[in-house]
């Protein structure tokens, strides 16, 4: 179990902030942080929710019982990841003799992100791989091997570039989208978008294939028919392409404006 001092000294790391920023947050001297730190002291009891709340944590957590942390609600999810994505890169770009604090140069770095979504930051490592960010399409990363690997001669991407040009396709994927956990004929596609329903069979079979729909057939006794139904995981899947979609539609529009860059 980590000593309070010990669990400063990380937080503080973790944050980019010097004994000195974290003092000035507090309120106290640098040396009394340093005497925290080495464990020489300790902050006084008052002060325990103070600092507790500069690094937005429990004062359970400062005592090393993690285990009592509260759980991270689901909505608060993206934007502590973004947090920690951005912060995360930016220290790569960070000098510790900059004249700016890291936490000012991370909000700025934000703010910049914010106010010019052209703009981006993003690392390309030889050794690892890449990270990148924008505003309109979020964080990436990406391993190394994935660079270096021949995925313009995979014939399967080919297969899905050629169906996204359809728009037929990508209406009956928007209705999938907007329609989730539905059942459905050919012919509600069909009427709903005046289709031709032939065109529609073929785009609906194509999508089993793809594994965003299963097809089940049924025999009404006037004639039998198919129904499809979206796949459990679908939104996972959706998440895969929607992802790719949006790093192709970036690819298109790019503008050299970077906010930090290293290749």
């Amino acid at each position: 179990m980590y000593t309070i001092g010990e669990k400063i000294t990380e937080l503080r790391k973790s944050k980019g902030m010097t004994q000195e920023e974290l003092a000035n947050l507090i309120g106290v001297s640098a040396q009394s942080v340093s005497k925290w730190e080495n464990n020489v002291t300790m902050p006084d009891i008052m002060l325990l929710p103070v600092i507790a709340d500069i690094f937005g944590i429990s004062v359970d957590m400062l005592y090393g019982r993690d285990g009592l942390e509260e759980r991270v609600q689901f909505t608060d999810v993206y934007d502590m990841i973004k947090d920690q994505f951005l912060t995360t890169i930016l220290k790569a770009f960070h000098d510790e003799y900059d004249k700016v604090s890291f936490g000012d140069r991370l909000e700025e770095c934000k703010t910049n992100l914010s106010k010019m979504p052209s703009s981006q930051i993003g690392i390309i490592s030889g050794r690892n791989g890449a990270v990148y960010y924008s505003e309109p399409t979020g964080g990436i990363f990406i391993p190394h091997n994935c660079i270096e690997s021949k995925l313009l001669e995979d014939e399967s991407i080919e297969k899905i570039l050629e169906c996204l040009q359809n728009k037929s396709y990508r209406t009956i994927l928007q209705y999938i989208s907007e329609n989730k956990n539905s059942s459905f004929t050919s012919s509600t596609i069909a009427i709903k978008y005046s289709l031709d329903e032939n065109g529609v069979c073929d785009i609906l079979d194509e999508l089993v294939t793809q594994n965003f729909l299963v097809r089940e057939n049924i025999d009404t006794g006037d004639a039998k028919i198919n129904i499809y139904r979206t796949v459990t995981e679908l939104k996972s899947r959706f998440i895969l392409l929607f992802a790719a979609m949006t790093y192709l539609k970036r690819f298109f529009e790019f503008k050299p404006n970077y906010y930090s860059w290293c290749g």
